[in-house]
């Protein structure tokens, strides 16, 4: 098979062209891309697609399978594709990613998706947002002349059309908003722009088209949980989702189903609904859905995103009790326990959905990843609450039991050697023990002479 030329797209508005051999799997591929990126660590959260026809559906370049095998066959003949590299899973919340490369490349991103109109939203919203990534990129306000030379790369064309807008107009109320952020940190324009765009109704959100008892509809995954969509209808979904309502998932070929908590009880002995998915007593009824997808590889890759996602939440639901836990709950007092590991965020707990061989069709469970809670300014020492050091005392408790139950053994096969260097194959009986029947043999026979 000939190879064929990828051009990957960038959000920093840059590319490159890689030849795709026969051999290159989708994982080589990304490396290539993500190295791109200095300093980038939290890879996971990327990935490249290549859009179809209908650009609302994107399809995702999987890790394991050649590249070649994976593309259309209009790339194969003309032997040349497009890619563009960018956010594949999303969070609720920037501020939950402590590498400032990857809040970076999520800010580009959804840069560029307000600009193409991917993400659609009112005038206002718009010019606050234009004036913020302006603020993120350039700094404090110039003059106006570089203002306007930039609106047409950060204003989606929609908001100009729609509201009969002109540049020259745009210019000015960009300018004016611009102009208020005077004396903003870079950093934190960035971080106010991610705030607005992840409150808008489709930011995370990946369309995937079904047919649920022969209607069409679209599936969404977002990290808010999963929607049913129209077709011609985005934002407001017919039927939707919460994480904590999903049970289990499982597909086959081309069939994708749902086991999914309908409506939550709230009983007096529990008077706040449960977050946990496994726990159906505390939902009224348990519901399945059943979609047809159009693709084989759609339930494979939508399997990927809901794992993800689903284990995201989780997380995120861990940090906020451990949180309210500390509002309440003084330092433990004594001698500190370390935290073993580097970048113990919730950023750092998710498993790459991308690379797990045997995905799970359970969902549940969660990271083991201690979090860092309170930190002594006078001598750098860490502390962790109460929970986290029965926890280590705990673990400590099991070695211990280990190392013990180990040595006894040893004992014991020490003690056979031992017998068996002085020729003995079991242990001397009491004394006595076994004479007396001999003697008493020894007298019947002496009175019988």
């Amino acid at each position: 098979m000939s190879a064929v030329q990828a051009t990957i797209l960038f959000p920093n508005d840059q590319k490159t062209h890689i030849k795709v051999k026969s051999n290159l799997t989708g994982a080589d591929l990304f490396s290539l891309a993500a190295g791109q990126f200095v300093g980038l660590k939290e890879k996971d959260y990327f990935g490249l697609k290549w859009h179809r026809d209908d650009p609302k559906f994107d399809m995702w370049i999987s890790m394991e399978p050649k590249v070649l095998d994976q593309l259309p066959a209009k790339a194969k003949a003309d032997k040349a594709v497009t890619l563009t590299f960018c956010a594949r899973y999303h969070i609720e919340d920037i501020t939950l990613i402590k590498d400032l490369v990857t809040q970076k490349l999520f800010f580009l991103d959804a840069k560029q998706k307000v600009a193409n109109g991917d993400l659609s939203c009112p005038a206002p919203l718009a010019i606050e947002l234009c004036a913020l990534a302006l603020q993120a990129l350039e700094g404090d306000f110039l003059d106006e002349s570089a203002t306007k030379h930039h609106i047409r790369e950060l204003l989606p064309l929609a908001t100009i059309v729609e509201n009969n807008y002109d540049y020259d107009r745009c210019g000015n109320l960009v300018s004016e908003e611009y102009r208020k952020l005077s004396g903003t940190n870079q950093a934190g324009a960035m971080l106010s722009y991610m705030k607005i765009v992840q409150q808008l109704p489709r930011y995370g959100v990946h369309y995937y088209s079904v047919s649920e008892d022969g209607t069409d509809a679209l599936l969404g995954i977002s990290p808010r949980g999963m929607a049913l969509y129209e077709p011609e209808d985005l934002v407001k979904p017919r039927r939707s989702w919460t994480w904590s309502q999903l049970v289990n998932i499982s597909w086959r070929k081309k069939k994708f189903e749902l086991e999914l908590l309908e409506q939550q009880v709230v009983s007096p002995d529990k008077p706040y609904p449960s977050n946990r998915a496994s726990d159906v007593a505390d939902f009224e009824e348990t519901t399945e859905v059943a979609l047809l997808t159009e693709h084989q590889t759609y339930p494979d890759q939508m399997l990927k995103m809901v794992q993800f996602q689903h284990q995201h939440s989780i997380d995120v639901l861990k940090l906020q009790r451990k949180q309210r836990r500390i509002e309440c709950t003084p330092p433990v007092k004594g001698r500190a326990f370390r935290d073993s590991g580097a970048g113990s965020e919730l950023c750092g707990a998710h498993n790459p959905p991308g690379e797990q061989k045997n995905a799970s069709q359970t969902l549940g469970g969660g990271s083991n990843a201690p979090v860092r809670l309170f930190q002594n300014p006078g001598n750098g020492t860490e502390v962790t609450d109460s929970e986290d050091v029965i926890d280590q005392l705990m673990r400590r408790r099991v070695q211990l039991c280990s190392e013990l139950e180990r040595k006894r053994k040893l004992l014991v096969q020490y003690e056979e050697q031992e017998r068996e260097f002085l020729g003995t194959d079991a242990e001397p009986e009491p004394d006595g023990a076994a004479g007396t029947p001999a003697e008493g043999g020894e007298k019947e026979d002496a009175s019988e002479a």
